[in-house]
Order: C-alpha cells, then structure tokens, then sequence
C-alpha cells in the first residue's frame, strides 16, 4: 500500500483504542470471562478454566500480559483492546487490497464503530482476537494470489496458532486456505509442505493442552460434557426440538408455541 494508506490505517487503528480505553470492562462480566480469569493462576480446561476447547494461546498471551501490567482483568481487556485495533488495521489492508481506499476507509470505519465489535472489544474474552486473525487469514489466503511461496509458510503459521487462540478459526478458515494455497501454486508438493507446516503449528499448542488436560480422553470427556449439558439444547442437532422452542420464545411466540403444543 501507498504511505498514505498505512497512514490511514495506523490511525484507524489507533482510533480504535483510543475510543475503546474509557469504557474497558472494570468486572469480570459473563462466567465465560470469569473462565478465563481463573485460567491465567490454574489452567484446567477439565474444570471449565477455560471452558473446552481450551483457547491455551489466548490464555497464554493473557498471562503475559497479566505479569507486565500486574492485574489479570486489566491484562485481558487491554488484550481485547489491542485486537480489536489490529482487527479494523488489517481489515483497512484487506479491503484495499480487494478494492480501493475509499472502501477501505469505509469497511474500518463501520468494523471500528460496529456496537457488537466495540462491546467485544472492552470484554476479557477471546472474541476481538478471533476478529484480527480471522482477518489475517483472509488477507494472507488473498495474497497468496501474488504467486509468493513464503506466503504460504506465514499463512500456514497464522492459521496454526491461530487455533490456538480460538480453535473455531481452524475449522471455519480451513477450507478458505486450502482454496487459496491449491490455486495459488496447482501443485501437491506445495500443497502437502503447507498442510505439513499448519500441523506442525497446530502441535505446538495441541500437545501441550491434552497434556494439561490430563490426557486425550480427559479432554474429549470435558468437551462432551460440555456440549451435552450446554450446547446441544441450542443446535439442531437436539432431538428433543428445544433450539425450536427457545427461538420461538425469543421470538415472542405465544405460550402455546412456547410449550411445544
């Protein structure tokens, strides 16, 4: 990009801190933030610190942060605070690059001021960070067009660790890299060198997670708990039709379609 779009998008950036500073969360808000807290002194992902799947890197990178500003609700509000202005910086770089300034402009303005983006932003959880490296990955699958092979390497990396952090970047960017790296290069050699390398990255934190958890088993036994007794009444997937029922009632359905009747 042009200095001036670097500019534009630093400031952008900057903005979004700025802006998000005053009104960071000063309570631990919701118990999944309260998750999260407990993890940064006893990492158990058995005992819901944090919830399955884990988000070891997010924790990991709260810890640190935690030991530099000394407060651990300090250190992953700042850490939502910082993602969410590196999330609206590459955003700006994306939508340049697809387009033009002025819908570069125009995309970090609306993520910058977006309600549901501000509110994750100044919240000690994970989900301002899944927003800059789900944008990472989209920008490094687009740039991967430029037939630049150590692309592939740095996108392999990003998506890998990413996970990490948020484990439902893997699985819903995957498919959107694999599309990108195959029509990149057509070639197999590239294409497994680049599977092998986001695995190697996905080990890196895998590993070291199951073994916290106290082995495999643990640990899907931890996520089946957890899905049984949480998730699965909000799916389609539950028999008994309760997802229907909750959104009827959300909905302002009448008792009648409330109840199932």
């Amino acid at each position: 990009m042009p200095v001036v779009d670097w500019a534009l998008a630093g400031g952008l950036a900057a903005l979004t801190v700025w802006s998000r500073l005053p009104f960071r969360a000063r309570l631990l808000p919701t118990w999944d933030a309260v998750q999260f807290a407990l993890a940064l002194t006893d990492y158990d992902v058995v005992r819901h610190q944090p919830h399955p799947p884990g988000y070891i890197l997010f924790v990991a990178a709260g810890r640190i942060l935690a030991y530099l500003v000394g407060d651990g609700l300090g250190a992953l509000t700042l850490l939502s605070v910082l993602t969410s202005a590196v999330a609206v910086g590459l955003l700006y770089h994306l939508a340049w690059r697809l387009y033009d300034r002025p819908t570069a402009v125009l995309a970090a303005l609306l993520l910058l001021t977006s309600p549901l983006f501000w509110f994750h932003g100044v919240m000690p959880l994970s989900y301002a960070a899944e927003a800059a490296l789900a944008t990472a990955v989209a920008s490094l699958s687009w740039a991967l067009r430029d037939g630049r092979r150590w692309l592939l390497a740095v996108s392999a990396l990003v998506l890998g660790l990413g996970g990490g952090v948020r484990q439902s970047i893997l699985v819903v960017l995957f498919p959107l890299w694999l599309g990108a790296v195959w029509a990149s290069s057509r070639r197999w050699a590239s294409v497994l060198g680049a599977l092998a390398l986001l695995g190697g990255a996905v080990l890196v934190w895998l590993v070291p997670m199951l073994w916290l958890a106290g082995g495999i088993q643990r640990y899907v036994d931890a996520g089946l708990e957890l899905y049984a007794s949480t998730v699965r009444a909000t799916t389609v997937l539950d028999p008994s039709g309760q997802w229907a029922r909750l959104c009827s009632s959300a909905s302002g359905s009448s008792c009648r379609s409330c109840s199932g009747r």
